[in-house]
């Protein structure tokens, strides 16, 4: 519901500007021009308040549905941190590996079927900083999602790598149920369609 509100919005909004800008003479050129760049400013906002929407769609389930959390080391350098429900399924896990200046982290969030739904890969440098205190300044690197059909097989993947692109990944499955895949590039607005 809430993209179909979106995506009318966005329509709506490009309808007004396409009439409005028509029959606009040269003298009015730039009056069209900066209200098309701050419609854009405005869409931009609602396609980051959307994937935001989700966000914590994300969060809110897992702090409804959480009953354990548990951590272990693989090694000295490494620390997860898992997260289940009532019936030991998995929520969330997060993975967090250190060096001497970095710190690379994975925040998993799973469905309540347990299948890995979405995810952010953070990527923390150290700076340098007075009297030895540690302070990372961290960037998202990556930020994936998975959608799945009724038999809880893959049905479309969606990567973000640090660009204003996306990588989309649709797959269909045959009579026969083998997996054929259609691939795409998309802007990252698209992220959450």
């Amino acid at each position: 519901m809430k993209e179909n509100f979106f995506k009318v919005l966005i329509y709506f909004i490009f309808c007004c500007l396409t009439f409005t800008c028509l029959g606009q003479n040269d003298s009015s050129n730039k009056i069209a021009s900066q209200t098309i760049d701050s419609l854009k400013t405005i869409i931009n906002g609602l396609n980051g308040l959307k994937g935001k929407i989700k966000h914590q769609e994300f969060l809110i389930r897992y702090l409804k549905e959480l009953k354990k959390v548990d951590t272990t080391n693989n090694d000295a350098d490494s620390l997860v941190i898992i997260a289940t429900d009532a019936n030991d399924k998995l929520l969330r896990k997060i993975e967090l590996k250190y060096n001497s200046n970095v710190i690379d982290s994975t925040i998993l969030f799973f469905s309540c079927e347990g299948l890995l739904e979405y995810g952010e890969v953070w990527t923390g440098n150290l700076l340098p900083t007075v009297k030895n205190a540690k302070k990372y300044i961290y960037n998202k690197r990556q930020v994936y999602r998975y959608e799945y059909d009724t038999k809880d097989r893959i049905i479309k993947s969606v990567i973000w790598l640090s660009t204003p692109i996306i990588r989309r990944q649709v797959y269909f499955y045959n009579e026969q149920g083998q997996k054929l895949l259609k691939k795409e590039k998309q802007h990252f607005f698209n992220f959450w369609d």
